[in-house]
């Protein structure tokens, strides 16, 4: 806050005033507000308790979070091992991208089973490329579950700019090396990865901007699961 501005002649300036004098952004970083810049503090704190070593009187939790960051930042092992252990996975060995012209399973795959699946498998995160969802308390109902726009691999302000903007090209680069790192082969690669891109500025498109979110009243619209399943059966087949 800028408490010598007078938030009569200049709300923005009085609530914000200091923020937009101290902000800065970190390399990578696309926008900043005060959360994700306690969020970055957070994330200092904690790297500088698990990059210390094991003690005698660390609770497990404890110990296997210090060895599962060692092991992350262990890049020589990391290296030696390779992209194997990745391979062997059942997704790898599903990836349409890396199969190539040898899968058969078109016939038979159902994109929504595939997303609630995946879902389903990743521990850190409750996001999809369709909705997210979390379980949270509210003032109007005690126990509820909100459902939210997907959170794109970009700011959406990113995908409704020209489809050969710099920022996009290396975005689908960066899909289609990946892709034909882990061994697909460069023409598979290159076509699947403007697929999938394109998918993410169609979604873009149908998500609603960030200055349309800011009205709690607008953005209320509760109903019942049963309506909810009946309305749309896909999303609730991903929250039950």
């Amino acid at each position: 806050m800028n408490l010598k501005a007078d938030p009569c002649i200049d709300f923005a300036e009085f609530a914000c005033g200091n923020f937009y004098k101290t902000a800065t952004f970190n390399e990578g970083e696309s926008e900043t507000s005060p959360m994700s810049i306690l969020a970055d503090k957070n994330k200092k704190i904690i790297r500088a308790i698990l990059s210390e070593d094991l003690k005698p009187g660390d609770w497990a939790y404890m110990s296997n979070m210090k060895n599962l960051y060692k092991s992350c930042m262990d890049d020589q092992k990391i290296e030696e091992i390779g992209v194997e252990p990745y391979l062997e996975t059942s997704f790898a060995k599903e990836w349409p991208t890396l199969i190539g012209q040898s899968w058969t399973g078109e016939s038979q795959f159902d994109l929504n089973d595939v997303i609630i699946r995946y879902n389903d498998e990743i521990i850190y995160s409750n996001d999809s490329k369709y909705f997210k969802k979390h379980l949270t308390l509210s003032a109007f109902n005690f126990c509820s579950t909100k459902l939210y726009d997907p959170r794109l691999f970009l700011p959406r302000t990113y995908f409704i700019r020209p489809r050969n903007d710099s920022v996009l090209m290396a975005y689908e680069r960066y899909l289609r090396d990946t892709a034909f790192y882990l061994g697909a082969k460069s023409d598979v690669a290159a076509k699947d990865a403007a697929d999938v891109f394109d998918v993410e500025i169609k979604l873009s498109k149908i998500t609603v901007p960030e200055e349309e979110r800011r009205s709690n009243f607008k953005m209320y619209n509760p109903m019942t699961l049963a309506v909810l399943g009946t309305n749309y059966s896909y999303v609730s087949e991903r929250i039950s």
